[in-house]
């Protein structure tokens, strides 16, 4: 009962097939990356599919996660296109994992290992201040002094083959 037990789940789509996993999927396995990236004791329980299943290396992986704290300087116009290469997709407003939207100088993000999404405030690229909200309702709760953002996908493109990609 003490033990932190977490399941990695397979895919479960085929390679020729023209979809991608359930977001529910997406959000597990993330849980599961989230746990390794920040060294947490953790059980992994996983169905033989997904112990081989080809992943992007770890460290490559690493190098995509994101953190924003207040009072950190960021480029806005990056940080939406980064959302963008981490698998979250735009939408007007934010309801579920994995989405994000950009309104004036806010930009709300629904992180994938998130209870709750954030509405982070930027004054010039300064991020003034990040809240919780309720994505029902869309107000603001609580402050928060940080956000943990893992990719909301998985296959990747290597941060020095990204432009040669997107000019493919």
């Amino acid at each position: 009962p003490n033990e932190n037990v977490e399941l990695f789940p397979s895919i479960e789509i085929l390679a020729h097939e023209e979809t991608s996993p359930g977001r529910e999927v997406l959000v597990n396995r993330a849980k599961v990356f989230e746990s390794i990236y920040k060294a947490k004791q953790s059980i992994v329980v996983l169905p033989i599919k997904a112990l081989v299943e080809k992943l992007i290396p770890k460290n490559e992986y690493f190098r995509y996660v994101t953190t924003l704290r207040k009072g950190q300087n960021v480029d806005f116009d990056e940080l939406t296109e980064r959302l963008v290469l981490l698998g979250y997709d735009r939408v007007d407003m934010v309801e579920e994992k994995g989405q994000f939207s950009v309104r004036g100088g806010l930009i709300d993000i629904f992180p994938l290992t998130s209870d709750q999404p954030v509405r982070i405030e930027f004054f010039g690229d300064e991020i003034e201040s990040m809240r919780g909200f309720d994505p029902d309702t869309q107000r603001s709760k609580e402050n928060v002094e940080e956000c943990f953002l893992m990719p909301a996908r998985e296959f990747l493109l290597p941060h020095d083959k990204l432009h040669q990609g997107l000019e493919l």
